[in-house]
């Protein structure tokens, strides 16, 4: 074997391990392994020329002797700074490649999340649909139970699914969206377990053969437009019957007929002074609702005593009560409660009406009062006081029964109940008789008069007062309405 070079030879040169200041190791040098029988190839190797370094590449051939010894080694030597300038160029590039993917993937990312979470707030169920009405993707699926069903219609045909009549009438809305390029509205209704139900579709073209199919449960909308119509039906009564009166008895008595007969013509404006206060009454409940729901009406409450409030109540309908044959009870409670006082005598006063309107002649309706709630034993009002109505010694005469299963609050209030011995109230609307425009039978209207508006203001009071109101009821064995008011300040 020819003789190495010495091991000082990258030190003499100058060579260097490319990009660093570490002397190249002279047994890895391509000239040194070329002397040793090795064809070898390095690229990473740089010269020191003084001012600059030069990157080379180095091919080295080692050459035989017919005995198979090394002669000697061809080395060629080349500069490649032009080819690593590009190489660095390129590795610049690709890093700064790199870094703007990795931001616009994390710029998509967010982008998604925050659609996602856009998507996830609106109530609807929103899939994309071809042309032949194949579902190619669905958002927001937890958003509505589609007719009723789990919302999973994947690559399934939208058609398969809806009803003939629901289906025919959403393939020609698509149909006619990709045709016109505008938006396409379809309503319907549908029956889960006897409940009807209503949806909106949109079908919003996005491409030449896709539709966005946006789905929105409209059932509480179309309730809502159908007690507009009830309300307008009711109203309409309302006015044209007191109306309609107050015109035949005054034209009756404008054409001079009963001129020779004061009785008659007493009760003509007797007839329009009771249609023109029901007319009176009617605007009255409409604004009254709307204040009070606007928070216009400032509530100045007081102590007051609770008894005085009752016997105003029953006093401002002692008349209707008369005329109606019922008997009125009135159970007196000496507390004071934490109240405007007006408002709640309108309240008491809406109740008892109601009560008196849906009772039959020879019953009776009882306005009670007690506390409720606290530990006031030391109080006559309490059930534990000895002259309380429920206490086993008591003489007092009991009440109706109360079958109030609300909670029983931690600091005192005063509970107020109506109680009749009228048809009653079927279970399931027991919570929406106190918004606004309800009644249990649109016919109540026609036959007793009102607009339904009394409870929701009775409701409204009560609630800016701090206090909770609800009804209980059978039906043929009567109602029971309460509602609560705190004896302190709130």
């Amino acid at each position: 074997m020819v003789e190495a070079p010495s091991e000082r030879l990258a030190a003499v040169y100058q060579l260097y391990v490319a990009g660093t200041n570490q002397l190249y190791p002279t047994e890895q040098l391509p000239v040194v392994r070329g002397l040793n029988g090795e064809t070898a190839y390095a690229d990473d190797i740089e010269i020191d020329l003084g001012n600059r370094r030069m990157p080379l590449e180095v091919h080295t051939i080692p050459v035989f002797d017919r005995v198979g010894q090394v002669l000697y080694s061809i080395n060629a030597f080349q500069d490649i700074t032009e080819r690593r300038q590009a190489e660095q160029l390129r590795a610049n590039y690709e890093r700064e490649l790199e870094q703007r993917v990795a931001e616009q993937t994390a710029s998509l990312a967010q982008g998604e999340m925050t659609r996602q979470a856009l998507i996830s707030t609106i109530p609807d169920l929103l899939m994309r649909v071809n042309r032949q009405g194949r579902v190619l993707e669905i958002y927001n699926q937890e958003a509505v139970h589609w007719l009723g069903k789990e919302s999973n219609f994947y690559q399934q045909v939208i058609y398969d699914s809806l009803p003939a009549d629901i289906a025919a009438e959403r393939k020609r809305c698509i149909e006619t969206a990709l045709a016109t390029g505008t938006t396409q509205r379809q309503e319907y209704e549908f029956s889960v377990d006897g409940q009807i139900y209503w949806e909106e579709a949109r079908i919003v073209p996005v491409t030449q053969d896709e539709v966005l199919v946006v789905v929105r449960d409209i059932s509480e909308r179309r309730k809502i437009d159908r007690l507009k119509d009830e309300f307008i039906a009711i109203v309409s009564h309302e006015l044209r019957t007191p109306l309609t009166a107050i015109r035949g008895a005054l034209g009756i008595l404008d054409a001079g007929v009963l001129s020779d007969r004061p009785e008659k013509a007493q009760h003509m404006l007797q007839m329009s002074l009771f249609n023109t206060e029901r007319l009176i009454r009617l605007v009255n409940d409409i604004l009254d609702l709307e204040r009070l729901a606007s928070g216009k009406v400032e509530l100045v409450k007081e102590p007051r005593p609770a008894i005085e409030l009752m016997q105003l109540a029953r006093d401002g309908v002692e008349a209707i009560a008369l005329e109606a044959n019922i008997t009125l009870h009135l159970a007196p409670l000496t507390a004071t409660v934490w109240a405007a006082p007006d408002a709640i005598v309108q309240a008491l006063t809406n109740l008892l009406s109601n009560a008196i309107k849906f009772s039959a002649p020879g019953s009776a309706v009882w306005l009670t009062a007690e506390i409720w709630g606290g530990d006031r034993p030391d109080h006559p009002d309490h059930p534990d006081h000895p002259d309380h109505p429920d206490h086993p010694g008591s003489k007092v005469a009991p009440g109706p029964n109360h079958p109030h299963r609300r909670p029983i609050p931690s600091q005192p209030h005063i509970l107020f109940s109506v109680v009749d011995q009228g048809r009653g109230i079927p279970a399931d609307r027991l919570e929406s008789i106190f918004e606004r425009f309800q009644q249990v039978d649109v016919s109540d209207s026609r036959q007793k008069g009102g607009t339904g508006l009394g409870l929701a203001i009775c409701k409204s009071i009560i609630e800016q007062h701090g206090g909770d109101i609800w009804a209980e009821s059978g039906l043929g064995k009567g109602s029971w309405f309460y509602f609560t008011l705190p004896i302190e300040p709130v």
